[in-house]
């Protein structure tokens, strides 16, 4: 298994580039994991609201149409304060990155299904599917995401 660093959303152009980086329609949420936990690798100057919001770990599993494309992607949403259920079952990334870099993500007309002090992203390179996506859900378990 091979995993690309951590990437980062900071600007609009970041957030544009994860929403073409990937096919959305044919990924698959296969699990999620969500914890009150700050791990090493989040960034350092997160909005937060004040209140203890959940960290939100997504584990997406990608379509191939190349022999170089990733398997998975995995993303934190960090200090999630707003996350609509329809949003976990097709995450997608239309939406806008305001100047404190909190993430705001809307359906195809202004209502917002996802709203996060920071987002974060990597991929992972698994051929085999076998070590990320046994028979049960036991990646965050298994994973150094969480501690």
């Amino acid at each position: 298994m091979k995993y690309s660093a951590w990437t980062f959303v900071e600007s609009q152009d970041d957030l544009n580039t994860l929403r073409d980086a990937f096919d959305w329609d044919e990924a698959e949420l296969i699990e999620f994991y969500g914890c009150l936990t700050n791990e090493p690798y989040f960034p350092e100057d997160i909005s937060r609201s004040g209140q203890e919001n959940m960290n939100v770990h997504l584990l997406v599993q990608l379509s191939w149409h190349q022999v170089t494309d990733p398997d998975f992607v995995e993303l934190v949403l960090i200090d999630c304060d707003l996350l609509d259920l329809t949003y976990m079952q097709r995450p997608r990334f239309t939406g806008r990155v305001d100047s404190l870099k909190r993430v705001y993500i809307n359906t195809g007309g202004s209502v917002t299904e996802m709203r996060c002090g920071r987002l974060i992203y990597r991929v992972i390179y698994d051929r085999d599917r076998q070590e990320v996506r046994p028979h049960q859900a036991t990646y965050f378990k298994q994973s150094d995401s969480v501690k």
